[in-house]
């Protein structure tokens, strides 16, 4: 499958010729740190665009999901639990928020409690009756009516617990300049083209490596790669693998990658034929070649899948595989019988599978292109659609598969995943599924404290995801990529998508 890698260098080649540049990436002072994302937020609320400011050196949280497939304390000192009800949580000593105030146990058990009134996600993790009493200045306990494993976890996830002044924000305004967070860099601007950030002085691990940052949002890719080149960027993070070739070649910018916490996924729609049937859908999986589709289709740039999970977790089970021999038996047993034309058919209807793709992400539009082009041979007949977003297509279109980019493993929260992707309330059950072993599993998982329990219904859950009833499974796992000047050629992109802290700045 060569031609697609000629494919992908001549879409990107294609990109890079328009010569577009967005307006407002001037040149900086080389104090300042200048970074381009595709994606905006209008507001540094943590409920509203704050997710982004723990990826930016702006927030923290009290917990950190590192490479190692462990959570370690972030904005906490350690969290211990005690017994199966209790956990001890105790804050590092000299932590401030950028306006200067303490961040005490008070200040955390505020933040805590405005979340749990505020933001759905984080009030759906925390089992009801649960408790967070300070009793310390620096300690606070959490108790709950029964176990409960899944706090670590909780802590570390951006979308939840960030820390934040719950004073300066409800004084109300646009909380521009408020310094209500406690990261390296404070908010000073923000509107639909960037936003700049300061140097917090006090910052509590030193004095961070930069004066100000600039985060410019530009969703086009080869606006952001000229910007680089031109010198009017550092880092343009978020770059699809599918570009790395022609940046390789082209003089004074690099491209870098970073261990990915997402995946490519696929998600068969079981309510509609043919993947109403578990064998066209296993045929499907097994059809495919995860080799080739990680080191052709994606040119390398990916890694193929072979799990559920990130291999990085001690949960991992690697039993997603190709068997091609297989995957056509179970089509002939489900009556799916060769045509004349190579595309199978039942009953006088064609084994077509139209499939709705994200064509925002790059890497999805050779991977797209890998996967049609590989089950074709085996008789079924993909029809692509792109659509801008992925997510908003499941329910705007006639599908049969979809492809996005998403994380299994629920900011290392699995049991949230399959809540919300896999049980039939789940707000994102896109694909209509309905297995009840595994609707017990996701209910289970966080009253499970001990590690190897939780590990061993983890397995569990996956000999049934990929072996016997799948719905959704991975196409491929992907390495975070960014594309860099000469001077940020050895730049750490972090991990977990907190891609700056207080020590980024150009090579040292």
């Amino acid at each position: 499958m060569i031609f697609l890698n000629r494919k992908a260098l001549a879409f990107v080649a294609a990109l890079l010729a328009s010569g577009a540049v967005s307006a407002g990436l001037a040149a900086q002072d080389r104090t300042e740190m200048r970074v381009s994302l595709p994606f905006s937020a209008s507001s540094i609320d943590p409920n509203e665009g704050g997710w982004l400011m723990h990826g930016v050196g702006v927030a923290e949280l009290l917990m950190r999901f590192e490479e190692d497939g462990q959570f370690h304390p972030w904005l906490l000192e350690s969290l211990e639990s005690v017994d199966d009800l209790t956990w001890r949580m105790r804050l590092r000593p000299d932590v401030t928020f950028q306006n200067g105030k303490p961040v005490d146990a008070e200040a955390v058990v505020a933040a805590i409690t405005y979340q749990l009134e505020h933001s759905p996600a984080a009030r759906a993790e925390i089992p009801q009756g649960a408790r967070f009493t300070v009793t310390d200045p620096l300690e606070i306990l959490f108790e709950t009516e029964g176990p409960f494993g899944s706090l670590p976890g909780v802590l570390a996830h951006r979308l939840m617990f960030p820390i934040f002044d719950v004073e300066g924000l409800e004084e109300g305004g646009d909380l521009i300049g408020a310094g209500i967070y406690t990261g390296p860099y404070a908010v000073d601007s923000l509107d639909s083209q960037a936003l700049t950030a300061v140097r917090y002085d006090d910052y509590w691990q030193g004095v961070p490596a930069m004066e100000a940052l600039r985060v410019t949002f530009v969703p086009n890719i080869n606006a952001s790669i000229l910007a680089v080149e031109n010198g009017e960027l550092d880092v343009a993070f978020w770059m699809p693998g599918v570009v790395r070739n022609l940046v390789e070649v082209t003089p004074g910018i690099h491209y870098i990658t970073t261990t990915g916490t997402d995946s490519y996924l696929a998600y068969l729609n079981v309510t509609r034929p043919p993947f109403d049937d578990v064998d066209v859908r296993r045929a499907f999986m097994l059809g495919l070649d995860y080799e080739s589709l990680a080191n052709e289709a994606l040119d390398g740039t990916a890694r193929p899948a072979t799990s559920f999970y990130l291999p990085l977790f001690p949960f991992a089970v690697h039993n997603q595989h190709t068997d091609r021999a297989e995957a056509a038996r179970l089509l002939d047993a489900a009556g799916w019988q060769p045509g004349p034309n190579g595309i199978r058919v039942k009953d006088g209807q064609p084994l077509q599978i139209d499939v709705i793709y994200n064509s925002a992400i790059g890497d999805l539009v050779p991977l797209s292109g890998g996967v049609q082009f590989q089950l074709r041979d085996l008789g079924f007949d993909l029809r692509m659609v792109p659509v801008e977003d992925g997510y908003a297509g499941y329910t705007q279109y006639e599908w049969n598969a979809g492809f996005n980019s998403d994380a299994t493993w629920g900011s290392g929260l699995p049991e949230s995943f399959l809540n919300r992707y896999l049980t039939p309330a789940g707000d994102r059950n896109f694909t209509g599924y309905e297995n009840a072993e595994i609707s017990e599993i996701a209910a289970t998982l966080p009253s499970i404290v001990d590690p190897e329990e939780r590990n061993a219904l983890l397995a569990r859950a996956q000999e049934i995801l990929i072996e016997e009833d799948p719905a959704i499974f991975l196409l491929a796992f992907y390495d975070q990529g960014a594309v860099v000047s000469d001077a940020y050629s050895e730049f750490d992109m972090g991990f977990a998508l907190a891609f700056i802290d207080w020590q980024s700045g150009p090579n040292r």
